[in-house]
């Protein structure tokens, strides 16, 4: 390993940057000073040794560093990160290190990462590590030590079916049923708690939201003011509530999680607040729908 050039000891899944024959400590004053013989270590680094998992973003644990110098780590840098293959993002504006590590205490340096859906990859994080007190700087060369982080991010790809898909074909080809735990002539004043009830709008305009199924709401149009809105997020909350509770459809929201953000929209009988949801619903509903129709299947 480099401790501002040659020298380590490898422990299982730590490095110890030990200051024997040839190893190099930078003084603060620009000197080199080479150390022979101090049976001591500058530094004790351990890595995880088994590939850390991520689930689309989160935070990992690059290294853990013990000082052991005779004097107070003040300053730490990372330096030279890379990341193969790139699959794997890593967001270095979020490097957390300690302000100091006093004599003989411990460090922890993270960062975040995230993947793209419908990834499964493992990539290699490599780095350089710069150590520095009132006299002395160590550096910890990973790219020439091979001394790196795995980290396995998974990201299932989202999905979703259209308020069409299932007013139409999922309907005609028994997909969607009465057998189901939401079904086509459920009413939705059962399923979500509406901010309108009753009869609104006029002649074939007017919608009867006490009676209101959930297929017939995935007709639903829309209007003015907050019954309006009501209607189009009924339409895009019945189709999410569908993807939801279908095993083939990888719906970011579970049931209980759409219905309790539905209901908190409508609860605020704020117009822009309800089709802000109805808007982002909409936008997952027309991901990429698995469901294959009993049709397809035999063509």
């Amino acid at each position: 390993m480099f401790v501002a050039g040659m020298g380590a000891t490898a422990l299982g899944g730590s490095a110890l940057l030990a200051s024997g024959a040839s190893s190099r400590v930078e003084s603060q004053r620009g000197a080199t000073i080479r150390v022979v013989g101090d049976e001591e270590a500058y530094l004790r680094l351990v890595y995880n040794q088994e590939p850390l998992t991520v689930n689309c973003d989160g935070s990992i644990e690059l290294v853990t560093i013990t000082n052991q110098l005779k004097e107070t780590i003040d300053e730490i840098v990372i330096e030279n990160l890379t990341v193969e293959p790139a699959d794997l993002v890593v967001n270095e504006g979020t490097l957390a290190v300690p302000d100091q590590i006093d004599v003989g205490e411990i460090g922890r340096i993270t960062i975040t990462v995230e993947c793209e859906p419908g990834t499964d990859t493992t990539s290699t994080v490599s780095f350089d590590i710069i150590a520095k007190g009132i006299d002395q700087a160590v550096i910890a060369n990973g790219h020439v030590d091979k001394r790196f982080v795995e980290v396995n991010c998974e990201c299932a790809r989202v999905e979703g079916c259209s308020p069409g898909f299932w007013r139409q074909p999922a309907y005609r080809n028994g997909i969607w049923t009465d057998t189901d735990t939401y079904g086509p002539s459920e009413r939705v004043a059962d399923v979500f708690t509406l901010a309108v009830t009753g009869t609104q709008g006029q002649g074939g305009n007017a919608v009867d939201f006490d009676e209101l199924t959930l297929r017939e709401a995935l007709d639903g149009g829309g209007g003015s003011g907050v019954s309006g809105a009501q209607q189009i997020l009924l339409r895009a909350a019945t189709a999410g509530l569908l993807n939801s509770q279908h095993p083939e459809v990888n719906y970011p929201k579970t049931e209980s999680q759409l219905i309790a953000d539905v209901d908190a929209a409508l609860a605020t009988e704020d117009r822009e607040r309800i089709l802000a949801l109805a808007a982002d619903l909409d936008e997952v509903n027309n991901e990429e729908c698995p469901i294959r129709l009993r049709s397809e299947e035999e063509a």
